[in-house]
């Protein structure tokens, strides 16, 4: 029980019911110690890489660093197949550390997978000031396997070259595939201001094609916003969210942010744009924007109807 403002000296220690984590995911100015806690008798896997921890995975024997990994040892920003339009790759991004654990009690049972993204030494620099995150951490198979991730070209588009296709439109990334993914998001000033599990999948809009692809999160769940400013872009009965490139200004990405800004205090009406910088599985993949739908919360708040 909290007891804010005064004295812990009559506190209570109970076994912890779940794996906690000792530092919640969020931007922290340098590096640290994390702990993770399983209830007595239960042994915990798991992995610093975003991948799905197994019994397989790193036992955890003690607390271990977080630190500031950012630089040019990124992974996923460089998977092949991601796109044909454009062939950039970064140099080196900014990153974070994405921890996912689970635990087998005394009978073998295995819990369910819990996880945390944490971004050492990216708080103050100047490109995330004031400027919303989302940290969005699927299985990295699920986004960039050759068979199975939906990010790629991958087999589906390398089974319609095989069967004679010239010029296609398939590739893995054109298919309605849908997975799972744990999703944070964090405010301007980086306070996180939700957490929880969410579907993802490519937005077939015309920037499938390139590296940084429109992406659909929904099955997000409706409790635990805490005022969250990410609540006025969901649609679809507060379950779906829009995370949109430039699309067709793909190279500066402020086409439509432009015009909205140039025309919210005037009386035509423009979609809600908010710019955000994305971290997929850890790794920097740039500012997208988050859009609100013309729906009927859009004309409560714009006119009061």
């Amino acid at each position: 029980t909290a007891t804010r403002g005064g004295s812990n000296a009559d506190a209570q220690e109970k076994a912890a019911q779940s794996l906690t984590f000792s530092v919640p995911g969020g931007f922290y100015s340098g590096e640290f110690e994390l702990s993770l806690t399983a209830p007595e008798g239960a042994k915990i896997y798991y992995t610093t890489d975003g991948t799905t921890p197994t019994s397989e995975s790193q036992l955890y024997e003690g607390q271990f660093k977080i630190s500031n990994v950012s630089g040019n040892n990124y992974v996923y920003a460089a998977s092949e197949g991601v796109g044909y339009a454009t062939e950039y790759r970064p140099s080196s991004i900014d990153q974070g550390t994405v921890v996912k654990a689970m635990m087998v009690d005394s009978s073998g049972r295995q819990s369910e997978i819990f996880s945390q993204s944490y971004y050492v030494g990216l708080e103050s620099k100047g490109e995330y000031q004031d400027i919303p995150v989302i940290s969005i951490s699927p299985d990295p198979g699920d986004l960039f396997n050759y068979f199975s991730g939906i990010y790629v070209l991958g087999r589906t588009y390398e089974d319609a070259i095989a069967g004679g296709a010239t010029k296609t439109e398939a590739a893995n990334y054109r298919n309605d595939w849908l997975k799972d993914a744990h999703v944070e998001y964090y405010e301007p000033n980086k306070n996180k201001s939700y957490e929880g599990e969410a579907k993802i999948e490519t937005i077939k809009d015309f920037s499938v094609t390139s590296a940084q692809k429109s992406l659909r999160l929904s099955n997000l769940n409706t409790e635990g916003w805490n005022g969250s400013s990410l609540f006025t872009y969901l649609r679809n009965n507060k379950t779906v969210l829009t995370l949109q490139t430039g699309r067709r200004d793909n190279n500066y990405q402020i086409r439509e942010y432009l015009i909205h800004d140039l025309l919210k205090n005037t009386s035509v009406g423009v979609a809600d744009l908010m710019p955000c910088h994305l971290f997929l599985e850890g790794e920097y993949w740039g500012i997208y924007m988050l859009r609100s739908d013309y729906d009927a919360d859009y004309l409560a708040r714009h006119y009061g109807v």
